[in-house]
């Protein structure tokens, strides 16, 4: 680990390999503190045999390396070992628009002229659900299209405005320095490779003026206005990344250098959809782990972390065969509430049909309980809602001791009781006489 000063930040990057699909779970301890009960933390891997990817080729032809995508493609298809991460399917722009239903963890749009409002609606569906979206344009596209039916004045998935090809010679890719970056790759690199990629024409584009957390430039050309080369934005749970150059070999030489190979299929696993934050939770938070409707559960139980004996779920909708004939079934999920301790919990139950099935979920402490910066007055009064408490501010020095402000009341209480002793004793003496 990195020495850091108090105040000081560091990314650490750690690299782990999954030999099988599935779900697989991290751990991260840091050294002991002050503070244990934040010094680890736990992520399930959901780690998936292959994506599956839809290439949408805008202007197709029947010659090798002819076609728009004919070099992306093959540069995505190209397996890892006896794997083959990627499941492409590629499409002409109408056949697209026929395969609606269609859900793939990655779209790329290459040279793609224009979107109709249904199209652009379905996009924006799927990204946000999380599916990733890669844009490539060309000679054929139309802008207004994009802009109308995609950027929607900075309100929709597009990051950029579109406004037109720029023919200019360009040579070098320049990186930003934003990193976790879906081009993080490149940086392994010598300068040299990426001073070598070289373009004749690229898209002109504009950057919405709003200060837009979710957009980001990840690349630029190396041009006297470091035009953007890569640009992303976050949409939902899916992202949006847009090229400024071709897929293909008409406006640049790129496709025939080996980094391209290592950039599209890097900007194609971070576009792609994932399944972060979907087995992660904040301690306290209700567990929902949802199961088919189309299936009976039973034995449901739940392992929490320190290996208690497992306790049983509770399943919350009804299946299909609980439901009458005729009616949809509900959705279904298995339940757990006491999500206290921080850690891993195990799912396990029957289906029928099915068999036996599991499921894991992280929890992990709340940020804010890490957070030990002292809160503003106003703000700590807010806390008491109703009750207007006053504050009193102490000050602890080696010449000062603590100052405290209020009213004493102890001679309140010594008048008080002085008086009643008084009229107790003129009690007794007139009771006294009485007899």
């Amino acid at each position: 680990m990195p020495s850091l000063a108090p105040g000081e930040a560091a990314v650490v990057t750690l690299t782990a390999q999954f030999p099988e699909a599935g779900l697989h779970h991290v751990s991260l301890r840091l050294p002991t503190d002050d503070l244990p009960g934040d010094n680890q933390r736990w992520d399930i891997v959901d780690v998936r045999d292959n994506l599956r990817m839809v290439i949408v080729d805008g202007e197709p032809s029947t010659d090798a390396f002819q076609g728009e995508t004919d070099f992306l493609a093959l540069a995505l298809s190209l397996p890892v070992g006896e794997s083959k991460s990627f499941h492409i399917e590629i499409m002409t722009d109408t056949e697209w628009a026929a395969s609606a239903k269609s859900d793939p963890d990655l779209i790329i749009m290459a040279n793609v002229a224009g979107l109709t409002p249904s199209q652009a609606d379905q996009l924006k569906k799927q990204v946000e659900a999380g599916a990733g979206l890669i844009i490539f344009p060309g000679d054929q596209i139309d802008p207004d299209s994009y802009n109308r039916q995609l950027f929607q004045g900075g309100q929709g998935i597009l990051p950029v405005q579109l406004e037109s090809p720029a023919d200019e010679p360009i040579t070098g890719l320049l990186l930003e320095d934003n990193s976790p970056s879906a081009v993080d790759a490149l940086r392994q690199l010598s300068a040299p490779v990426l001073e070598r990629i070289k373009i004749h024409k690229r898209y002109q584009v504009r950057l919405s003026t709003d200060d837009d957390p979710d957009v980001r430039v990840l690349a630029r050309w190396n041009d006297p206005g470091a035009s953007p080369a890569l640009i992303e934005k976050i949409v939902g749970r899916g992202r949006v990344l847009v090229w400024t150059m071709t897929a293909d070999k008409s406006w640049t030489d790129w496709p025939t250098e080996p980094s391209y190979v290592l950039a599209m299929r890097e900007t194609a696993k971070a576009a792609a959809r994932t399944s972060v934050g979907q087995h992660e939770l904040t301690a306290g938070e209700v567990l929902h782990c949802p199961v088919s409707p189309e299936r009976r559960v039973q034995s449901a139980t739940i392992e929490l972390p320190g290996g208690d004996e497992p306790h049983p779920l509770t399943v919350e909708g009804e299946s299909a065969a609980a439901t009458s004939e005729g009616s949809s079934p509900n959705k279904l999920s298995l339940v757990w509430a006491e999500t206290y301790r921080a850690g891993l919990y195990r799912l396990n139950w029957q289906e029928s049909p099915g068999g036996a099935a599991s499921n894991q979920f992280a929890v992990n402490p709340a940020t804010k309980e890490s957070d030990l910066s002292r809160l503003p007055i106003d703000e700590l009064k807010k806390r008491w809602r109703s009750v207007e408490p006053e504050i009193i501010t102490a000050f602890v020095t080696a010449d000062s001791s603590v100052g405290v402000r209020g009213q004493e009341i102890w001679r309140t209480l010594a008048f008080w009781l002085l008086a009643m002793m008084s009229v107790e004793s003129c009690f007794a003496t007139w009771v006294g006489r009485q007899r």
